[in-house]
């Protein structure tokens, strides 16, 4: 009886010091689900690009590569035993919803021969905002904002720097990512 009166009391001051962590600890707290889904992603990233490499090299440099299936358990040569799915509640459901092979410099086209790396689209809301500020944090700096393009159809074109990852918004007006604009977060292969 005394073991299951201390399990309770700890289970209540368990709760107590969470609701006292996100009451005192302010949004440094609660930004911590936006921080794990953007290492989540560069983490995801990182493997696709790592097992394309992999199979680059296995066939003499040759990145060609029509899709990310390929990398799977399920091709003769597994690279991957699963593919990485983009992370959940933060994933854009209407377009570009799973990470997918592209040619970062033009995204409206392009063929296997020229795809240079993995994107996939944010939410247009809070969580996504949230999201893409957190990974142009880690690779920019506790400064960085996402980087702004006002090309529709090259929105990987103006990649600051050769940045190996990033969070890029389009938008042709606005000076800084908002809930609604479109937001990818992108991982270059080479």
């Amino acid at each position: 009886m005394a073991n299951l009166i201390i399990t309770i009391i700890s289970i209540a001051l368990v709760a107590v010091a969470a609701l006292m962590g996100a009451y005192y600890g302010g949004a440094a707290f609660l930004n911590g689900q936006a921080k794990a889904n953007a290492n989540a992603a560069v983490s995801q990233g990182e493997q696709q690009v790592a097992a394309w490499s992999v199979y680059a090299a296995d066939r003499s440099g040759n990145w060609t590569l029509s899709a990310l299936a390929a990398l799977s358990a399920t091709s003769p040569t597994a690279y991957v035993t699963s593919l990485p799915i983009s992370p959940g509640g933060v994933t854009s459901s209407t377009t570009v919803s799973a990470w997918t092979l592209v040619n970062l410099s033009d995204v409206s086209g392009g063929t296997s021969a020229n795809y240079d790396g993995v994107y996939f689209r944010l939410t247009d809301d809070t969580a996504g905002l949230n999201v893409c500020n957190n990974v142009a944090i880690m690779i920019g700096g506790s400064a960085a904002t996402p980087t702004k393009t006002s090309v529709a159809n090259n929105i990987f074109g103006l990649t600051p720097s050769g940045r190996k990852f990033d969070c890029i918004y389009f938008d042709a007006s606005a000076t800084a990512a908002t809930t609604s604009t479109p937001k990818y977060i992108y991982y270059r292969a080479y």
